[in-house]
Order: C-alpha cells, then structure tokens, then sequence
C-alpha cells in the first residue's frame, strides 16, 4: 500500500505541473502531452526510490504493465539527454518528489544550488528531517512507555540533532556559512 502511495505522489506533482488530472495521467491515451508527463511519473517513482517499488506497481498504478514503466524511464532519461527544458523539469521534479517522500540528500539539494532557492530548500530540508526525527522520538518514547526498556541514548541523539536543525532558523543571518557546508555536503554526495 505505501509503494501505492509513494507512486500516487508522483503522479500528483507531475498532474500539478502540467497541469492534468490523475485521470488524464491513468487515461489509455497515446497523445505526447499525456504520455510524457505519465512517464515522467513513473521515471520520478524509479529515479528516487529505485527498488523500494517495483515497475509492477508503478505500472500498475497507470493501468499499464511493468514493461511499460521500464520503458518509462528509459524514454525519459533519453529525453533528459537530449531536451534541456526535459531535463530541467525532471531535475526540479525530482526534487519535489524526493522532499514528499522524505528523500532529499545533497544530490537533490543540487537544483535548489543552482537556480539560487538555497534559503527555501535548506528551509525545506531543515523542516522534513525535524519532522522525521520527532516520528522516531515518538515512536522511541512509545517503546519506552509500552516496552519498559531504557532507550535515553537514541533519544538524547535524536535531540541533539533537533538542536542541530534548529541553527536552520537564523538562517538568513549565516547563509553563506550554509550555502558552503551544503555546497560540500553536495561535493560529497556527487562522489558517493
């Protein structure tokens, strides 16, 4: 069911951006301004979180066949060679996607750098990890309260990094400072 969910988000970015509905996107039609778009659906799901859903499920999700969601990206991607308005719409998809699903790294963080939005998706990155770490505080603090058992370690890690995140909010004070630890922790993702 989340691999569900995680390819329905894709959709409605893409359905957001260019302005379709899920329907259209779902709809058995072979016209190019539906057909991209729908790809580019399927090359988003795949690009950011590869093996965690599979291509039947994508395609699924489409009405169509995992065969149709491996052709999917392939096109895309070839179209990212080749179409530089196609490769900057993937890129900033790409973004939008991963930052719903939780998956923003440096690699992400690259089309932010470079069109110049470093405040909002440093801003961005700061409020999607903070709410992730307060999910695991919970659900460490629920173990604790229904298990009995001593879990101050994680708990005092996962406040040390909310502390962390909080230097996040005087942001516009040290941007250049972040600009350039993003822009390393960016070098470092690119080598990975």
């Amino acid at each position: 069911m989340e691999q569900y969910l995680d390819v329905k988000i894709a959709a409605e970015i893409v359905a957001e951006h260019y302005n379709l509905t899920l329907a259209q996107l779902k709809a058995r039609v072979r016209i190019r301004e539906i057909v991209v778009p729908r790809q580019m659906a399927m090359y988003l799901v795949r690009e950011t979180l590869g093996n965690e859903v599979s291509y039947d499920v994508i395609g699924a999700f489409f009405h169509r066949d995992h065969a149709t969601a491996i052709h999917a990206q392939k096109s895309i991607k070839d179209l990212i060679d080749t179409d530089k308005t196609i490769a900057g719409v993937a890129e900033k998809l790409l973004y939008e996607y991963a930052l719903k699903v939780g998956k923003v790294t440096g690699k992400n963080l690259h089309w932010e750098l470079v069109s110049g939005n470093y405040l909002d998706a440093a801003e961005d990155f700061k409020n999607t990890m903070l709410s992730r770490l307060n999910d695991i505080k919970v659900s460490i603090n629920e173990d604790f309260n229904r298990e009995g058992w001593r879990a101050k370690k994680e708990a005092d890690m996962i406040d040390e990094c909310i502390e962390t995140l909080g230097a996040f909010d005087n942001l516009k004070e040290y941007r250049h400072r972040i600009v350039a630890e993003l822009k390393k922790d960016l070098s470092k993702a690119m080598q990975e």
